[in-house]
């Protein structure tokens, strides 16, 4: 199942790229609170996210957006790392204003000297909602409001993640 949700969301991205008219790359900076079921609050403000995301605007009310992720954390010989993959898409009311919807899957490593390693993957989605404003031809800023559910799989607990991220994008061509 995993894999077939997977192959459809990189479908959408790639069967978006021979009608694109603009594409937009970015990176975001961003707060999140994730609540997983039945364990304490994570918090975490991130400068930039780790996110680099790549926009493929359809039509000037449509783009798909395929979004990719890694971070690492490591101390004394222990380590966290996850990488995530997913894509969203967004629909624009107005030139500034839009909504998106998102899928995805990240994968969770954990290594210590103690015990060895382990990992897993977990998928979530969820939406939200965005404002952008232009500063110059090519160059734009973006902000987000959303929330993402990751259901509970063997491995993980199911979790509750709200963000808000501000955004720094850079166009292929005039806005």
């Amino acid at each position: 199942m995993k894999r077939y949700l997977m192959t459809a969301l990189l479908g959408l991205a790639f069967l978006a790229t021979p009608a694109v008219a603009q594409v937009e790359v970015g990176t975001d900076f961003g707060f999140s609170i994730a609540s997983p079921d039945g364990g304490d609050n994570v918090t975490a403000i991130s400068v930039p996210t780790g996110v680099l995301r790549v926009g493929f605007h359809t039509s000037d009310a449509l783009a798909i957006e395929p979004r990719v992720a890694f971070n690492r954390l490591s101390s004394d010989g222990d380590s966290f790392s996850t990488l995530s993959l997913a894509a969203a898409i967004l629909y624009s009311f107005t030139d500034r204003f839009y909504l998106f919807g998102e899928g995805g899957f990240s994968r969770i490593s954990a290594d210590d000297d103690d015990d060895g390693g382990d990992s897993a993957t977990q998928g979530s989605f969820g939406g939200g909602i965005g404002l952008r404003k232009a500063i110059d031809n090519r160059l734009g800023l973006r902000w987000e409001a959303g929330v993402d559910f990751a259901p509970e799989t063997d491995d993980f607990a199911s979790s509750t993640t709200f963000s808000v991220t501000m955004g720094i994008s850079f166009f292929s061509e005039r806005r």
